[in-house]
C-alpha cells in the first residue's frame, strides 16, 4: 500500500521523500518514481512538509515512530504527519502525544481500498484530528482518494477503520453461509453469486 501511495502522490507531481524498513524496496521505488531516499525515519519526516506513514501492525506503528531515529526524533514545528495504518486507537494515541510534544501536527488516516483503488486515486480516507492539520494535509491526501471523511478527533478514524472491518467481516461470514445454502440447495455457485450481486445484498464486497 505504501509503494502504491508514492506512486500516486508522485504521479500528481510531488516530489518525493522515500523510506522503507526494507531498504532494498525504498531503492527500488527511487529507481522507478524518482525522488531520493532516507535513511531513517527521522530523516525523512524531517525532509517532508507532510509525512505519510503506511505500517504493518501496531508493533511497527510503535518501533518507526518512536523507535532510534524514528518519525518523531525528525518532527518539527509546523510538520505535518499522517498514518494511514490499521492499528489499535490506543497506539494512535501514543504515537499522536509524541508527535505533538516534537512540535508537529498528526493525524490518524487510515483507509478503505486496496492496490488498486489506490492507483486510481479512488481510496475512501477516515480522518481523525484536527480539521485545520485536514486542511493543511489535503493536497498530499487529494490524488489518493474518491472521499476523504473527517470523521472526528484523534484516534476516531483507526476506530472508524476498525468498524468498517468489522462490517466487513460480518458480510464475508454471511456470504459464506448463503452460498453454502444456495450450492446445497442445487443452486450453481455462479448463478448464486449472479443473485447476490444483482439484489439488496449486492455490496462492493459481494462484487469482490
Amino acid at each position: 500500500m505504501g509503494a502504491a501511495m508514492a506512486a500516486t502522490i508522485g504521479r500528481a507531481g510531488f516530489d518525493l521523500v522515500l523510506w522503507n524498513r526494507s531498504p532494498d524496496k525504498a531503492e527500488a521505488l527511487r529507481e522507478a518514481l524518482g525522488g531520493t531516499v532516507a535513511t531513517t525515519p527521522a530523516t525523512a519526516a524531517g525532509t517532508a512538509d507532510v509525512a505519510i506513514t503506511s505500517l504493518a501492525d501496531d508493533e511497527a506503528v510503535t518501533a518507526v515512530y518512536l523507535g532510534s531515529d524514528g518519525v518523531v526524533e525528525g518532527v518539527g514545528e509546523g510538520s505535518i504527519v499522517v498514518d494511514t495504518s490499521t492499528v489499535d486507537p490506543d497506539t494512535i494515541r501514543l504515537v499522536g502525544r509524541a508527535v505533538d510534544e516534537a512540535g508537529g501536527g498528526f493525524l490518524d488516516a487510515p483507509v478503505s481500498g486496496s492496490v488498486s483503488t489506490v492507483e486510481q486515486g479512488a481510496l475512501t480516507i477516515m480522518v481523525g484530528g484536527e480539521a485545520g492539520l485536514l486542511q493543511r494535509a489535503m493536497p498530499a491526501l487529494e490524488p489518493l482518494a474518491a472521499r476523504v471523511v473527517h470523521v472526528g478527533d484523534r484516534a476516531a478514524g483507526s476506530a472508524m477503520k476498525l468498524a468498517v472491518n468489522a462490517l466487513v467481516h460480518g458480510i464475508n461470514v454471511a456470504l459464506s453461509e448463503a452460498l453454502v445454502l444456495a450450492e446445497q440447495a442445487g443452486v450453481d455457485r455462479a448463478t448464486a453469486y449472479e443473485v447476490f450481486a444483482g439484489g439488496a445484498g449486492g455490496a462492493p464486497f459481494v462484487h469482490y
